[in-house]
């Protein structure tokens, strides 16, 4: 049998384990909430854990149509034995949310008691809205006359919103309104207009609407609007001709016919476009609805005045402000006539130069007349005849002369008219061109090399082609400058030269022993005398070593006789070449017998080998004729009586054939020396060679003043020489024209035309 305190143990205990098994518990403050798009709700969920053996853990999860605005913090905890702890659970509408009601589930997870869900309501109120309302929804307005509505906007909602104006419908072509855009506070009102104004022939029904859309959200309004567009001012005129012929100088009338077509009365203006001599008789007349009016347009050319005119005539309506247009096409006889014609239509003409222009003036009027000459356009121009007096038909011939002198360059319009004074009068149009300086007389120089080697002690002559690029002669002068300027010569200092003309200087350089450096830059100029035309070009000289000559191999008795300043190894590159031009000419002489190709290699005392290519010499190209060899050998057989008297009519011009022969001479010099002309030296020599032995052959014919005795230099180490007159005499005796030529590209100062050497220079 139980006792009485076992039973209120048991009871104890029981109601003990019924605590320890309990989960816990929700509370809510509030389950439902309203809100605007864009605001937020907040519910406040309170989780309590009722079991006071063991803690709990809970998570929190979202369902239902609101969810997918709403968010719960925190979303995961741990709860004590009776701890409680908030869960806050915030709900903000999106801007495209409608207005209704949403609901939102919160679900609890409890780890040791299993689920517990708590329901909200979310209402999503109107809070973004607009009315427009218009003070009359119909309009009627004459066509191309403006009206306009008076609109109001009116902000409905929750918050301030920016409203945007826009029109639609068919009338929205016709019509502005005043307020495109606006920002208004919540049951802020705003008024504003809609005008309208439809073309002259636009008449009809038009539907339009206006609409107010926020920028801030999805509220629009709009109210709807009708458009009657009557015709209220038409009107129409027409001229009495759209064309008219009459003759100069007299007066012309075309009356203009107006029809008001409109429903009510107006008054019209009247304006002409066109010739100075087309006038209105009135400006402005009246019509009443749907009667006429009329206008006469005046026309009165002056003498001179010929040809097609077009006139424009224009009517606006006061009321309305309709306009209307209509041409008329003038044409006016010509009863006096000039013409005047410019022998160029254009040209060019260079500073500083003169030009004349024939002008024909003609009379091509009924009757005679005087008639003053201008030329306008350009301050350089003139003309010679300042009038001229002509009958009917007649022309004239005057000048048109162009001076210009320091004129800015570019294109100039020169105008010469003729006027008969207060009848008729004509001109013509000349376009002048005055290019720039450098255009007229532009120069550029291109020297044959950029680049010389010359050795100390030697010398090098450079060809520089000088171009007048400009299309007048000019004269330039010619000068050197730069590091190399001591050592170099310039001939010509001048140059002359036509319109793209061309010329050649000479720069003639020459390193002393002792220069210093081992490369010198040489500046050509060309400048146009008295003026600032410029051109230059640079030549780079760059110092070469000097080569020590070889002994000779042969006796200096067998080679060519030098003087005190002969060049070094001199007879050594004249015997290769020797050899080669002496075959050559062999060769020459036998074309009569045909030709063979010749292949020549020399080689010179000094070891130095001369290479010669073959060179095909055509028996066609280079025979002589018959003819020519007769005549040949009729000049031999003359009698020495006739060569003489020759020669001594030839005598006078041996001293202007001394000159150029010695500059050929210091000229082939160099080129055995290895300069270079722009050509291969072996083609230059060939050529030379023969024209210059020819030449002193023949020179040496002509007569000569007696002999001077030669001045013998000896080789180092040689026998006594015999006496200078005596070998002179036996030399002369044995030397053919070649080996005389020879010695002649080895003298230095002595007269080889007259036989005579100089005195010896004793400094």
């Amino acid at each position: 049998m139980v006792s009485n305190g076992q039973v209120r143990v048991l009871w104890i205990v029981t109601a003990l384990l019924l605590v320890l098994a309990s989960a816990g518990a929700l509370s809510n403050t509030d389950t439902s909430g309203t809100a605007c798009a864009s605001d937020t709700i907040l519910f406040v969920l309170g989780v309590t854990n009722h079991n006071l053996a063991n803690s709990d853990s809970y998570t929190i999860s979202l369902a239902g149509d609101a969810a997918k605005w709403a968010v719960a913090a925190p979303s995961g905890f741990v709860l004590k034995p009776g701890q409680s702890n908030s869960v806050y659970i915030y709900v903000t509408p999106s801007l495209s949310a409608q207005p209704g009601m949403y609901s939102l589930d919160a679900i609890v997870n409890s780890g040791l008691s299993g689920k517990t869900t708590a329901g909200y309501s979310v209402v999503v109120d109107d809070c973004h809205a607009g009315a427009l309302t218009a003070q009359a929804g119909t309009l009627n307005t004459c066509a191309c006359a403006p009206g306009k509505y008076l609109v109001s906007l009116e902000n409905t909602g929750r918050y301030s919103e920016t409203f945007v104006i826009k029109l639609s419908g068919t009338g929205a072509q016709y019509a502005t309104p005043s307020l495109s855009e606006v920002r208004l506070a919540p049951n802020e009102k705003k008024d504003f207009d809609v005008s309208v104004l439809t073309s002259c022939l636009t008449v009809g029904t038009f539907d339009l609407s206006v609409s107010a859309i926020s920028k801030d959200s999805s509220a629009v309004t709009s109210a709807p609007l009708v458009l009657n567009s009557e015709a209220c001012y038409d009107f129409d005129f027409v001229p009495d001709k759209n064309y008219l012929s009459f003759c100069e100088n007299a007066q012309a009338s075309i009356p203009i016919n107006l029809q008001n077509r409109g429903t009510v009365g107006n008054s019209y203006e009247l304006k002409v476009s066109g010739p100075s001599w087309a006038s209105l008789e009135s400006t402005s007349v009246q019509a009443a609805a749907g009667r006429p009016a009329s206008a006469n347009l005046i026309l009165f050319p002056r003498l001179g005045t010929t040809g097609d005119f077009r006139i424009n005539v224009e009517a606006s309506s006061e009321k309305g402000a309709q306009k209307v247009s209509r041409e008329i096409v003038a044409n006016v006889l010509k009863c006096y006539a000039t013409d005047v014609r410019i022998s160029a239509e254009q040209d060019t003409v260079c500073s500083g130069t003169e030009k004349a222009y024939a002008v024909q003036v003609s009379n091509l009027g009924k009757y005679d007349g005087d008639f003053v000459l201008s030329a306008s356009g350009a301050d350089f121009v003139s003309l010679d005849k300042q009038a001229v007096k002509l009958k009917t038909g007649e022309s004239a011939v005057v000048n048109l002369v162009a001076s210009p002198r320091d004129v800015t360059s570019g294109g100039y319009v020169v105008k010469v008219s003729a006027e008969q004074a207060g009848i008729t009068s004509a001109s013509d149009e000349l376009v002048l061109k005055i290019p720039s300086r450098d255009s007229c007389f532009g120069v550029r120089t291109t020297p044959a090399e950029q680049r010389v080697s010359v050795a100390r002690g030697q010398g090098a002559l450079i060809p520089i082609v000088v171009e007048n690029l400009g299309r007048e002669a000019a004269v330039y002068n010619l000068e050197v400058s730069g590091s190399g300027a001591a050592y170099a010569k310039l001939n010509p200092s001048t140059l002359t030269l036509g319109g793209s003309e061309a010329g050649t200087a000479y720069a003639y350089i020459a390193l002393p022993a002792d220069a210093p450096q081992q490369d010198y830059k040489l500046t050509f100029s060309a400048r146009l005398q008295g003026g600032a035309t410029y051109s230059s070009s640079t030549i780079d000289i760059n110092v070469a070593e000097v080569k020590e000559p070889e002994a000779p191999k042969k006796p200096a008795s067998q080679g060519a006789i030098q003087g005190e300043r002969a060049l070094p190894n001199f007879s050594a590159q004249t015997r290769a070449i020797k050899g080669f031009v002496s075959s050559l000419w062999t060769r020459a002489v036998s074309l009569t017998h045909g030709a063979r190709p010749v292949s020549v290699q020399a080689n010179s005392s000094s070891g130095v080998k001369l290479h010669f290519p073959k060179i095909q010499i055509s028996k066609p190209s280079l025979q002589l004729s018959d003819k020519i060899s007769g005549a040949a050998g009729a000049v031999g057989t003359l009698d020495a009586r006739a060569r003489n008297k020759a020669n001594e009519l030839a005598g006078p011009y041996t001293e202007a054939v001394k000159r150029p022969l010695r500059q050929a001479r210091d000229w082939l010099r160099d080129l055995i020396r290895g300069r270079t002309y722009g050509y291969k030296n072996w083609q230059i020599g060939v050529v030379a060679v023969m024209v210059l032995a020819v030449l002193l052959a023949g020179v040496r014919s002509w007569p000569r003043r007696p002999a001077m005795p030669a001045r013998i230099v000896q080789a180092k180490e040689q026998p006594k020489p015999a006496q200078p007159s005596q070998l002179a005499s036996s030399q002369a005796q044995k030397k053919g024209t070649w080996q005389r030529f020879v010695d002649w590209l080895e003298e230095e100062d002595e007269d080889f035309l007259d036989g005579e050497k100089k005195p010896e220079d004793k400094n």
